[in-house]
């Protein structure tokens, strides 16, 4: 072999080994770089999320005070309620109720007790209540049983006139439940 052809086979080697050389920097690279790239991305995106939750956070705390105002408001008007009488009041609004019969002149007048009933703090007492007057009187007297000192819910209401021959006279029948603490 002479001293040319020596060359040239070192050329082409040194050629060659330039090539895996090369192609070993760039799949080092692909390894390496290409999945830090990816993470980079990824953080990103993630970053990208945890800013708009960041900025509908502060929308929200914002909001805050006007929540804290509402929530006090409230606590106002729940002061205002009728707190729960206890049970042993009950003979003490029958005759509440008696003294309203009274005092409006409502006739065929019937109370009956329905049986109580248990719930989570307090007791229901359903109370069916029937009886005839004039319209006017029959509004009087429903606009002082809801006034009671009792916390009540009215679960049916039926107003009917009560015949033809009397002019104005309704019949009504109401079923009032009223609320005791045991």
């Amino acid at each position: 072999m002479t001293l040319r052809e020596k060359a040239r086979t070192i050329n082409r080697r040194r050629k060659r080994m330039a090539i895996v050389a090369t192609v070993a920097i760039i799949a080092a690279w692909a390894a390496l770089v290409r999945p830090a790239e990816s993470s980079s991305a990824a953080a990103r995106s993630t970053n990208a999320v945890l800013h708009e939750e960041l900025i509908a956070a502060n929308q929200q705390a914002s909001r805050l005070p006007e929540l804290n105002a509402r929530v006090e408001q409230l606590r106002q008007q729940v002061g205002r309620f009728k707190p729960l009488r206890p049970r042993a009041d009950l003979p003490a609004l029958q005759s509440q109720i008696a003294q309203l019969k009274d005092q409006y002149a409502l006739r065929k007048f019937e109370i009956r007790q329905n049986s109580d009933k248990r719930l989570i703090d307090c007791v229901e007492q359903p109370f069916t209540i029937k009886f005839e007057a004039a319209f006017d009187q029959t509004a009087g007297f429903l606009a002082a049983i809801d006034s009671l000192e009792v916390l009540s819910r009215t679960r049916s209401l039926s107003i009917k006139q009560a015949d033809a021959r009397s002019q104005g006279a309704v019949r009504v029948e109401l079923t009032l439940c009223l609320y005791f603490s045991e």
